[in-house]
């Protein structure tokens, strides 16, 4: 639930103070209205994470994550019923979920080696 921002306050900087503030502004990917809530919450000012590279990679990593879940329950209602399908399709599937988290797992150490650079 989001908090409400109803009051406003307004202060006077010496510009040295400012640039100092704006700083972290810039830094953190935040504005300056952020960091001074974070400053009186006494909160951590991390920076904004803005990396589209790595948002795509967890959106497949979940998306594998949900195949994974969905035919692992196939699996067991058909274990229930007695009818398990063919290996071979089911290899197939696997192989299929391998090629995919290889995919992953080369994107991340792409971003890896970026981020280092």
């Amino acid at each position: 639930m989001p908090i409400e921002l109803s009051r406003k306050v307004t202060i006077r900087l010496s510009p040295e103070a400012y640039e100092r503030l704006a700083v972290v502004a810039r830094e953190t990917q935040r504005t300056v209205s952020d960091v001074v809530r974070h400053g009186v919450e006494g909160l951590p000012i991390r920076p904004r994470r803005q990396d589209g590279d790595l948002d795509e990679v967890i959106r497949q990593l979940a998306r594998v994550g949900n195949n994974l879940n969905q035919s692992s329950r196939v699996l067991h209602l058909l274990k229930l019923r007695g009818d398990l399908p063919d290996g071979d399709a089911l290899l197939a599937t696997l192989g299929k979920v391998q090629d995919t988290l290889q995919s992953v797992s080369r994107q991340v150490a792409t971003v890896s080696e970026s981020r280092d650079a």
